[in-house]
C-alpha cells in the first residue's frame, strides 16, 4: 500500500471517509467526494468498494451515487495528483465486517474494509474500469451462461444420469480415461478415487462397476457442460472451444468480482469445493466446519459469534486446499476439452 490509504463508503444521502493514519472516519457529501483529489495527498491510495465507484448510475440504482461522467472525471482528477484508486469487491465487505467483529454499518465498513485489506493484503482488487458498457465477450459469456445454467438444470433433474443425455454418455465412456491419466490430486476433488464396486450384488452391481454415488457428478458434469450441451452441441467462442482463460474468468467465475456466478460455479463453489476444503483439512487435523474466513455474527447481524473465525493456520489451510480444487477444475476442463476437439476434428486418438 501507500503512504496512507484512504477508504470511501458511499450511502444514499453521505459518504463516509476513513484515514489509515490518523485513524478518524469522518462524513462527506456527494458533493465532496467529486473533489477528493483536491483533499487527498499525492502517492496516497483510495480504496471503494466497486458497487459505489466502480460502475456508474442507472435509473433504478441505489449503491451507486454517480453517473459515468462524474466517475470518469474521479478517475482523471485522482490520476493526475498522483492518487491511486482500487475498487474492492462489495461481496467481501461482509467478511470484513465479521473479521473485524463490527456491525455492519456506514461508519464501520471503511475502518473494517482497511482492517481486512492490512491482515490479507493479498485480495484482489480492480483497476477503474476503461468504459461503462459492457464488451461484446462479456455480453457473450452472460448468454453462454443462461444456456450453461438450462444445461444444468435439466440434467440435474435426472441425476445427471439420463440415458439420453450426450454429455453423460461422453461421461461414461471417458471414466476409465479420467481414472487411469487424471492426476490423483484431481481424482480425490471429483470422487473418481476408489470409485468402483469391491463386490458383487445380484442384480444390481458386479466388482467393477461404477459406484455413482461416490463420484462428484454434478462437479464433473459442470466443467464438461461449458463446453458441450446436452444435446453434444459444443459451445464455441469465435468458432472454437471456450479456452480455459475465457472459461476461468467468464463461465467460472474464478475472481471476486464474478457477479451473476451462475449454476456451473455454484456447483463447483459452493457445494464441490466447500465439502473438499472441509475433507481435507480434516485430513490434515484442522477442524474448518462451522467456521469461515471472516467469522459468523448471529442473527442479529451484530453480536459476534465466538471461535467462528478463522485462525491464521486455518486459513494458511483453506488457502492451500481452494489452490489444489482450482487446479483440479483447470486439469478436468483441459482433459475435457482435449477429447472433444480431437473427436470433432475427425482425428485419432
Amino acid at each position: 500500500m501507500s503512504k496512507t490509504t484512504y477508504v470511501l463508503d458511499c450511502g444514499v444521502n453521505q459518504s463516509t471517509l476513513f484515514n489509515s493514519k490518523t485513524k478518524q472516519v469522518i462524513k462527506i457529501s456527494h458533493e465532496e467526494v467529486l473533489e477528493l483529489h483536491k483533499r487527498l495527498e499525492p502517492n496516497s491510495t483510495l480504496i471503494c468498494e466497486y458497487a459505489h465507484l466502480g460502475c456508474d448510475r442507472k435509473p433504478l440504482s441505489l449503491s451507486q451515487p454517480f453517473v459515468a461522467d462524474e466517475l470518469k472525471q474521479i478517475y482523471n482528477d485522482l490520476q493526475k495528483n498522483g492518487i491511486k484508486l482500487k475498487l474492492f469487491p462489495q461481496q467481501s465487505t461482509p467478511r470484513a465486517c465479521a473479521y473485524s467483529e463490527k456491525e455492519k454499518g456506514d461508519e464501520n465498513d471503511p475502518v473494517s474494509i482497511y482492517n481486512l485489506i492490512k491482515d490479507f493484503p493479498e485480495i484482489s482488487m480492480m483497476n477503474p474500469p476503461k468504459d461503462f458498457k459492457p464488451s461484446q465477450k462479456r455480453e457473450r459469456s452472460w448468454r453462454m451462461k443462461d444456456e450453461i445454467n438450462y444445461t444444468l438444470n435439466l440434467a440435474r433433474r435426472y441425476k445427471y444420469l439420463d440415458e439420453d443425455d450426450k454429455n453423460t454418455k461422453l461421461l461414461k465412456s471417458l471414466m476409465s480415461e479420467m481414472e487411469s491419466e487424471l492426476s490423483d490430486n484431481t481424482k480425490d476433488a471429483f470422487g473418481l478415487t476408489n470409485c468402483r464396486y469391491t463386490n458383487n450384488r445380484k442384480g444390481k452391481w458386479k466388482v467393477g462397476d461404477i459406484c455413482w454415488n461416490k463420484i462428484s457428478m454434478p462437479q464433473i458434469y459442470s466443467v464438461l457442460s461449458c463446453l458441450q450441451d446436452e444435446s453434444g452441441t459444443l459451445r464455441k467462442v469465435n468458432g472454437k472451444l471456450p479456452s480455459w482463460k475465457f472459461a476461468k474468468r467468464y463461465l467460472f467465475g474464478m475472481t471476486p468480482f464474478h457477479f451473476r456466478g451462475g449454476v456451473a460455479r455454484s456447483n463447483l463453489y459452493y457445494h464441490g469445493m466447500k465439502n473438499y476444503i472441509i475433507r481435507k483439512a480434516k485430513e490434515d487435523g484442522v477442524k474448518l466446519k462451522g467456521k469461515k474466513r471472516g467469522g459468523f455474527f448471529d442473527d442479529d447481524g451484530k453480536t459476534f459469534k465466538a471461535g467462528t473465525k478463522f485462525t491464521k493456520e486455518e486459513d494458511n489451510c483453506f488457502l492451500m486446499h481452494r489452490k489444489n480444487y482450482n487446479h483440479a477444475i483447470r486439469e478436468l476442463y483441459r482433459f475435457f476439452q482435449d477429447r472433444l476437439s480431437v473427436e470433432h476434428a475427425g482425428l485419432p486418438e
